[in-house]
């Protein structure tokens, strides 16, 4: 329950940030959308804490403020590449090794790999991803040990 109760404010706030608008339509249809996964993650089982362990939500959002820094640099490095009058570019498949025990690990690894520009995770298995990259450099990116380590601090916490 108490566990419902953070993922339901975390929910809210986040929600509040988003929108900006604070008259009572606005604020009703967020209420109702909150309900709504709520409701959707009571009945797929989601809210259970062995599933997503509330340190979990409260580690998230550091993870997010590192990842949105990944993905503007990765953004201005494809940029840079596409727009250069010789296409330099090494398209490329590679598995990615998957060490991480939690599934909700695994899932923020490869959505985070496919959110990055030149990167898309196209097959996921129990130890590791099939990952298309757009260059050699998008590709040591995501073999780096900085994206380890912050997939370690999450898998740490819960």
């Amino acid at each position: 329950m108490k566990h419902s109760l953070l993922l339901t404010a975390l929910l809210a706030i986040f929600w509040l940030a988003l929108s900006g608008h604070y008259v009572a339509f606005t604020l009703i249809l967020g209420a109702l959308s909150i309900a709504l996964v709520m409701w959707l993650n009571w009945k797929m089982h989601i809210s259970d804490e062995r599933v997503l362990p509330p340190l979990l939500l409260l580690r998230l959002p550091r993870y997010w403020m590192w990842l949105l820094l990944e993905i503007i640099k990765s953004n201005i490095h494809v940029a840079i590449k596409i727009w250069q009058p010789r296409l330099d570019i090494q398209p490329q498949f590679k598995k990615i090794p998957s060490p991480w025990k939690r599934d909700v690990t695994r899932v923020v690894h490869a959505n985070s790999i496919t959110l990055t520009p030149g990167t898309v995770t196209v097959t996921v298995d129990k130890d590791s991803f099939l990952v298309h990259s757009l260059t050699d450099e998008t590709m040591q990116a995501l073999e780096s040990p900085e994206m380890k380590e912050q997939l370690e601090k999450l898998e740490r916490f819960q």
